[in-house]
């Protein structure tokens, strides 16, 4: 069988036609795992034209769904040279607070493989790594963010992504509470980027003393003892919430590309770079997963477990 990426951008190929001559306003950006939007509003503020998605808005948006993800590569496919594609995926399976649940560690990165919820998380970042590549291929820039602890890099498949050695990456540790004093949230943020590393920001001792005098700040995780007096970490229930952006920090982000935009004198209706179907076919593309596309090559449209039942319970502001 020849490679996923090109069997998939052959199925594209065929349904939406030349890959290289999309219809309508080039995208300058993608926000993947959208939530509140706050990366997509900074950016159109600016007026930046692009696209937002999250499987709590749209259904047709689930990235483990044919449709979702042919949907996320379609638009990638219809940016300009330049642009970026910002992505937040779940991150439930792979922080330390659920390693006791998920089984996850750095010595057993899939984890609990009887989990169809770990399977499925899994399965999402493969799809994930081959996006990037699409991205790659295509000149267009990527950013993920994932909380402090997270896990997710080593996954064997993004890890190759991001070691690739022709499009190097920027690794940038901040605090989300520097843009919002409600919590914390020490993050991580791993693109290919330019600007990246003018997101860096950690919370002053002043704005850390702040935060502790804020009755508003929100408590993400309480220590407890088990039966058997085991001490353990849970989080707490606000803190699902706490994967929300300010508009602040989406602000900075805008104005940093914008910046690099004008610097560079990127050109909003330059295509991206080409591709060559035979050229990529050519490619090593080697998954670990490769289980991860069967619901879009054989038609397995219920294969992975999404969680939208779990997403639904934090109602998105950009729904209000």
């Amino acid at each position: 069988m020849p490679p996923v990426l090109v069997t998939l951008l052959t199925a594209l190929h065929s349904v939406f036609g030349d890959l290289d001559a999309p219809q309508g306003q080039l995208l300058s950006f993608i926000e993947l795992f959208a939530g509140d939007e706050s990366i997509s509003k900074g950016l159109r503020l600016l007026e930046y034209w692009g696209k937002s998605y999250d499987l709590r808005k749209n259904t047709n948006h689930d990235f483990l769904s044919p449709q979702g993800f042919l949907a996320a590569m379609l638009s990638v496919l219809r940016c300009h040279r330049g642009a970026v594609c910002w992505s937040a995926p779940p991150c439930s399976t792979w922080v330390w607070l659920s390693r006791h649940s998920t089984g996850r560690s750095p010595d057993n990165i899939y984890g609990n493989l009887n989990s169809h919820y770990v399977c499925s998380q899994n399965a999402l970042v493969t799809r994930l790594s081959l996006l990037l590549q699409l991205c790659n291929l295509r000149g267009v820039f990527y950013i993920i963010e994932q909380p402090h602890s997270t896990i997710m890099w080593q996954h064997p498949d993004l890890k190759r992504v991001l070691e690739d050695k022709q499009h190097p990456v920027f690794r940038v540790h901040m605090d989300l509470g520097a843009w919002s004093l409600d919590n914390q949230k020490p993050t991580t943020l791993v693109g290919t980027a330019p600007w990246l590393p003018q997101l860096e920001r950690r919370m002053t001792p002043t704005e850390r003393l702040a935060l502790q005098l804020n009755d508003a700040r929100v408590e993400t995780a309480v220590k407890y003892e088990d039966k058997r007096g085991i001490k353990r970490c849970q989080g707490t229930s606000a803190l699902k919430s706490t994967q929300s952006y300010s508009m602040n920090f989406g602000s900075a982000h805008a104005l940093a590309f914008h910046k690099f935009v004008v610097d560079n004198k990127v050109d909003k209706g330059q295509q991206g770079l080409l591709i060559d179907l035979q050229e990529v076919a050519k490619m090593a593309v080697p998954f670990d997963l490769p289980g991860s596309f069967d619901d879009i090559i054989t038609g397995q449209h219920d294969k992975w477990h999404n969680n939208k039942s779990g997403e639904d319970k934090l109602a998105l502001k950009a729904l209000a």
